[in-house]
């Protein structure tokens, strides 16, 4: 996993002269259509991921509550990344999971069942259940300007929940 907001890299020697010779490498195709807004092609989509998620933790209401303590991913799925924050005023660590509503392929019967997650999960009191402490939304900010969907939940130490039921099993 990368960083959020890591520098981009350098090309190679050959890199610079094959997209100085080329026309099409130096001009993005716009190839793919999303409601009114045109999504570049497919092996540049990470770069507005990345460039999406480093929005995202800027955004000045995340700011107003919580700051990055790293801004390498705990973890990242589909549409979100999880990140280590703490909270501004407490300093108590929490996980923080965003949600790109930019995303290409998510729609809005997704968001709407990130939205009941984070509901249900709200409501759940429960040992060996994970607390979510809070949820919000922004409605704007990402290449596509729809926003983000913020989940501050408990964090949890020890890596990835699959990783340790796979060592169980061996």
């Amino acid at each position: 996993m990368g960083s959020a907001c890591s520098a981009p890299e350098t090309p190679s020697q050959e890199e610079t002269t094959t997209a100085a010779s080329s026309p099409a490498s130096v001009k993005k195709g716009h190839t793919l259509k999303h409601g009114q807004s045109l999504r570049i092609a497919d092996h540049e989509r990470d770069v507005h991921e990345e460039e999406n998620l480093c929005e995202s933790l800027i955004n000045p209401k995340f700011l107003e509550k919580y700051t990055l303590v790293d801004n390498k991913p705990l973890g990242k799925g589909a549409f979100a990344s999880v990140y280590h924050v703490k909270d501004v005023e407490t300093q108590k660590s929490w996980a923080l999971k965003v949600v790109d509503k930019n995303h290409l392929s998510i729609d809005d019967g997704e968001l709407q069942a990130i939205r009941w997650e984070a509901e249900a999960q709200m409501l759940c009191h429960e040992p060996g259940v994970v607390q979510l402490r809070e949820s919000f939304e922004v409605f704007d900010g990402g290449d596509l300007n729809k926003g983000f969907i913020y989940m501050a939940m408990e964090i949890m130490i020890g890596g990835e929940l699959f990783d340790r039921i796979m060592e169980k099993v061996r």
